[in-house]
């Protein structure tokens, strides 16, 4: 089984096509996904979610010096654990996102290469960033990524529906 991430530009509806094909088709991925925090209107921080607990840890956040600091223990406690709680418990395993952020974190990566080699499909977003792991990522010939356009959405969104409704045959 072919592991599915998406790519493509920031707010072009990567992670909303995900969500969009797992509510219709009533299945429930592990793993993490990414959510930002807002406060009066402006991104305070990016928190990492676990799905199927629903702990969250801080990852991203903004610093003094005007950029984002990244909060690396959060990758390799939380992230770690819901990559591998979803490998254990036989789930898709969700991850939105890989980044250049992520790649920081040695033991979150060892997780993310097990989950890709594991029989359970992996899926998720990933960044269109260029580094070594997220490099090592793309070229595994047990991975597919497709870019998402404004123009392709609705040939993407069937081509997942197509992978899941394959993936959940795999699964039972």
């Amino acid at each position: 089984m072919t592991n599915l991430f998406l790519t493509g530009p920031k707010h072009i509806g990567k992670t909303t096509l995900w969500y969009r094909v797992f509510h219709r088709s009533g299945s429930t991925p592990g793993g993490y996904v990414v959510k930002r925090v807002v406060k009066d209107g402006r991104v305070v921080r990016f928190d990492l979610c676990d799905l199927a607990t629903r702990r969250r840890a801080p990852i991203v956040y903004p610093s003094t010096l005007g950029t984002w600091d990244t909060v690396h223990s959060s990758f390799d406690t939380l992230g770690v654990a819901s990559v591998l709680g979803a490998i254990s418990r036989g789930s898709i395993i969700m991850m939105d996102e890989l980044g250049d952020r992520e790649s920081g974190s040695g033991p979150f990566a060892r997780a993310v290469r097990l989950a890709l080699s594991s029989p359970v499909p992996a899926c998720g977003v990933i960044k269109m960033a260029s580094t070594p792991f997220l490099d090592e990522i793309r070229q595994r010939p047990d991975v597919e990524v497709v870019t998402l356009t404004e123009s392709n959405r609705s040939q993407v969104e069937s081509h997942v529906e197509h992978w899941l409704l394959c993936t959940r045959k795999v699964l039972k």
